[in-house]
């Protein structure tokens, strides 16, 4: 029986730099919704200007973020202006409809809009009243907390940026309680915490796959709103999240562009409170 494709791509060739947790939103929303339309086997473009975190103030960034291999999601992954099949459906995200009816361009020749992706997301739940999570097994050798470090120097990227000594508050609970129990690791920038960390990594320069399986392994994950977080409501990954009031406070739940990630599965904070973390994470 011949399988059902369909490819998600951009024929405008949008000139426009994306950040990791925009694109893993927009993979997201294109999988479920091929599923969604009963496709065997799901195509996504990568755009070719995916960003990895980190701009500095004179407005430049680590490098690009690689197409994917395809060897961890149940998506496959081609580089932009590859030539794909004519026997695949297409679905051009630069023109509307391609998420749900009336939906608009996605992608166009110099933007980007991420709202339709969160409208497609949380009408799937609603609809299917199943999460558009993808479940991937765990590698079964270690158990550990993963923390997430982000400090940019860029002018627009510093509200989004970690609170330095609420980070350390945090680690600093976690390791005295559950140190001995769980491994502690850690992504992002670096910082004067890293000695502390089992292992530190950066974000995987060349080798995405790497994020999302060191992500996907942890038994916890604690970081701030960034594409790292995008990448946990994916893949199911439980989580403590350290916000800043001076951003939008409705992150997850009710009136957020997340309702459909499970409230349940999230410590949302704004300063470190040790009895909250340890009631969460006793919990999980």
């Amino acid at each position: 029986m011949t399988k059902k494709i369909v490819y998600f791509y951009d024929s405008k060739e949008a000139k426009v730099f994306l950040a990791l947790g925009q694109m893993v939103t927009l993979l997201q929303a294109c999988y479920f919704r091929g599923k969604e339309l009963c496709y065997d086997k799901v195509v996504f473009e990568w755009h070719n200007l995916v960003a990895y975190p980190g701009w500095s103030k004179e407005n430049t960034y680590k490098g690009l973020i690689k197409t994917p291999k395809n060897d961890f999601l149940p998506i496959t992954f081609v580089q932009k202006g590859n030539r794909i099949s004519k026997l695949c459906d297409r679905i051009d995200l630069s023109e509307p409809d391609s998420l749900y009816n009336g939906c608009p361009p996605i992608m166009t020749p110099n933007g980007y809009s991420m709202q339709p992706t969160h409208e497609f997301l949380n009408r799937y739940y609603e609809n299917h009243h199943k999460r558009p999570i993808l479940y991937i097994n765990k590698e079964p050798d270690e158990k550990y907390i993963l923390f997430h470090y982000r400090e940019s120097t860029q002018e627009r990227q510093i509200k989004r940026n970690t609170s330095y000594d609420e980070f350390k508050k945090i680690f600093t609970i976690i390791k005295e309680k559950y140190g001995d129990k769980y491994k502690l690791k850690k992504i992002g920038e670096p910082c004067d915490l890293d000695k502390e960390f089992d292992e530190v990594y950066d974000y995987f320069p060349d080798d995405i796959e790497s994020l999302f399986k060191v992500i996907n392994d942890s038994f916890l994950f604690v970081g701030g709103a960034t594409g790292p977080v995008t990448i946990t409501f994916l893949l199911g990954v439980k989580g403590i999240l350290l916000l800043k009031k001076e951003l939008n406070p409705v992150y997850i739940g009710r009136n957020s562009p997340h309702e459909w990630v499970d409230e349940s599965n999230y410590l949302c904070i704004f300063e470190s409170d040790e009895s909250k973390i340890i009631e969460f994470i006793e919990k999980l």
